[in-house]
């Protein structure tokens, strides 16, 4: 029976964004795969860090690794504690280097939560989320965020370049959800050109039946509010309040001291009957959300390609999007939604006032996003591929049948 091993920093029932999501999805589809065993390091911190530390459901046996808990206070003063993960996978892969060296296969969800892993010569595949690090320049003077704590997240991102190379020059494969995706790997790193792969992330299909009644204008979801363009939703709205008094915006995700002060804007501004934050959210919460709403927006700075995108669509949701990184791969410029600059509010404020005075238009643009994320983004497709991937890693008698 061949044993894959997977490491992700985020695993239900704690999903913060497109990692955690993913890993749901290949733990749902792996459990279905009888001659299949699965190892899963996870975190434990936080939401997640009264769960058991070992934990067995059906042929996967989840393991959430954290430090000794003075570590974890002097950490959590300093730096924030998701981010030490790539720590803590090396520790676990060095103190349990048996369950590392019994594995066909280690799948890390992350690049960098491979960067201090022991891996015992055994096929390592990457999936390339981010390039956050590489995506910003240099030069600390031209660093793109202004808000507080500038300096320490220009140093987290310099800090980034160097242990996502580190964990990219010990792989044998590289998964990328776009083509933009691995286009950038391939310029960034040039020594993967023979290791990339694109394969988009799946995405679930809810029940349309019973729709909800659309009470929500607007809809936003971000797992980091700045990087994502939160700010730029409070601008859009704060220009649309003189349209329609009455708008509703609604924000899913999370922000860290170090952030714009939203809080203050909608207070300042007069908002609190408009705008509502919601901190992290369920999954099958976030789906009836984007059900009672009108439009999604997603004006990210950086990306890689939304998977939030995706989600939108598979409820019929127009979507106006930034056009950075591969999210033209999924949003075609008056086809299924809006292309925008990234820090134009203005035009995210025109085409939201747009969708809503033309909700026949606003229909006919969800329905072909739909049809595009039906046919591209199916979670069977991303699942189906991956396995492929494996089975070009494993010897002929370990090769996962499904």
């Amino acid at each position: 029976m061949p044993t894959i091993t997977l490491i992700c920093n985020e695993f239900p029932p704690v999903i913060m964004g497109g990692i955690g999501n993913t890993a749901r999805v290949l733990a749902n589809n792996y459990l279905k795969i009888k001659n299949l065993k699965v190892n899963i390091i996870t975190a434990k911190y936080n939401e997640n860090k009264d769960l058991p530390r070992v934990e067995q459901k059906g042929n996967l046996t989840i393991y959430r690794i954290k430090a000794p808990d003075w570590l974890e206070f002097i950490i959590g003063k300093v730096y924030k504690k998701n981010l030490c993960f790539p720590f803590y996978v090396g520790l676990f892969s060095l103190f349990n280097r048996k369950l590392i060296k019994e594995s066909d296969l280690i799948h890390c969800l992350h690049v960098r939560d491979a960067s201090f892993l022991f891996k015992y010569k055994k096929p390592l595949i990457l999936n390339l989320s981010d390039i956050y690090g590489h995506l910003v320049p240099k030069n600390p003077l031209k660093y793109p965020f202004n808000e507080k704590g500038k300096f320490l997240k220009y140093l987290n991102h310099m800090w980034f370049r160097i242990i996502d190379y580190i964990a990219m020059k010990k792989t044998d494969a590289v998964l990328n959800s776009c083509i933009y995706s691995k286009e950038m790997c391939e310029k960034i790193y040039p020594f993967t050109k023979s290791k990339t792969n694109v394969v988009h992330k799946g995405t679930d299909f809810p029940s349309l039946k019973n729709m909800l009644s659309k009470e929500i204008d607007i809809i936003f979801i971000g797992s980091r509010f700045e990087i994502k363009g939160a700010k730029e939703v409070l601008f859009a709205v704060n220009i649309l309040k003189k349209k329609y008094p009455n708008i509703k915006c609604l924000m899913i995700g999370r922000y860290s001291k170090f952030d714009y002060d939203y809080e203050k804007f909608i207070k300042d501004n007069s908002l609190q009957n408009n705008i509502m934050i919601l901190g992290n959210t369920p999954h099958d919460k976030i789906f009836e959300y984007l059900k009672k709403s009108k439009i999604f927006v997603n004006p990210t700075h950086l990306e890689m390609i939304s998977h939030t995108l995706t989600e939108a669509m598979s409820v019929k949701l127009p979507v106006i999007s930034s056009d950075v990184g591969g999210n033209s791969e999924i949003v075609q410029h008056e086809e299924n939604g809006f292309l925008i600059k990234s820090t134009d509010y203005d035009s995210l404020a025109k085409y939201i006032d747009f969708l809503l005075k033309n909700p026949k238009i606003a229909k006919k643009m969800g329905e072909k996003g739909y049809k595009q994320v039906k046919e591209e983004f199916s979670e069977d497709q991303m699942v189906e591929k991956y396995i492929n991937l494996y089975n070009k890693f494993l010897p002929d008698e370990r090769r996962i049948q499904k």
